[in-house]
Formats: structure tokens, sequence, C-alpha cells
């Protein structure tokens, strides 16, 4: 079967509906999309700390599956963890596009243009994915010049601003 994987990571959960006998979830992406999407989709930490804003009780019917995923995840989170760190692509991938960005800041003649303090910024907080996740915040036409030096790859790292 042909799946869909998004290049964007979501924001928040919006809000959340009964269809049929699924439970869905109105997803902001950080692309702007904004998605109905059934719930078991989702990530749990994501559906955890959305239910815990919404005060929903995980003892009802149609959320009891999220309480033992909730469980599950809590006891597997070194597992998690460690493959997340141990993704040899995704590594390496994260590993040239720091590079870029170093070479993108270096590569400026005048570290006090705003576009080389931009790249510096942009490199410190690539530097800091591995640990924290996220994204790199950069201006459009900063990140088009990023992007057209490595391929595609760049994407799943940047957000625009």
């Amino acid at each position: 079967a042909n799946t869909y994987v998004r290049n964007s990571e979501i924001v928040e959960i919006r809000d959340h509906r009964k269809e049929s006998s699924l439970v869905e979830v109105e997803v902001l992406y950080d692309d702007g999309d904004l998605v109905w999407e059934p719930a078991k989709d989702i990530d749990v930490d994501i559906l955890a700390l959305y239910v815990q804003l919404k005060n929903i009780n995980l003892n009802k019917k149609d959320w009891m599956w999220l309480k033992s995923a909730i469980c599950e995840a809590k006891r597997n989170w070194f597992g998690v963890v460690q493959d997340h760190v141990c993704n040899v692509k995704y590594l390496s991938e994260h590993s040239r596009f720091v590079s870029t960005l170093w070479g993108k800041f270096k590569k400026r003649e005048d570290i006090t243009n705003k576009e080389s303090i931009k790249f510096g910024r942009a490199y410190k907080h690539a530097l800091e994915l591995i640990k924290h996740g996220g994204r790199v915040c950069l201006p459009q036409h900063l990140r088009d010049e990023v992007v057209s030096s490595t391929s595609t790859y760049a994407d799943k790292f940047l957000k625009t601003v």
C-alpha cells in the first residue's frame, strides 16, 4: 500500500470529534495545514498533552485505548529514544545539514551581516536538534539557499519563518 509521509510536524491538536466508531482529531501542522485525522494515527505524547489540556476522561470508552497506549509509552521511553538516536540515515542527513549551515555562515564575508547572523543562529540550533528535536527557522530566501545545496533532505530540518 502507498503511504503518504508528511514533511511537516504537528504544532497542536485543535479539536476532536467522533466519526462512526473512530475518534478523530483536528491537527495543525507547521506548514499551516489543518487536517482531521484518526486519533490512533497521532503520536501518543501529543495526544496525551491534548487530553490533559482539555481534561478528557481517559476512562471513557472512546479514549480507553489511549490510556493503555500512554502507559505503554511510559514503559518503553528508552526504546523510543534509542531508535531515534540510532537512526543512521537521520544522523547522516543531520550531519550534512549542520555542515551546510556552517559553510553558509563561513561563506559570508561580514559575520555581522544579518544573513550571516541568521545562518549562525540556525547552525547553533541545528546542533541541538538531535537532543531536543524540532526544526530550524530560516527566512524563505535563506531556506531556499540551503535546500538548493542539500537536495531534499534539508526540508525535514527546516521551518520557514
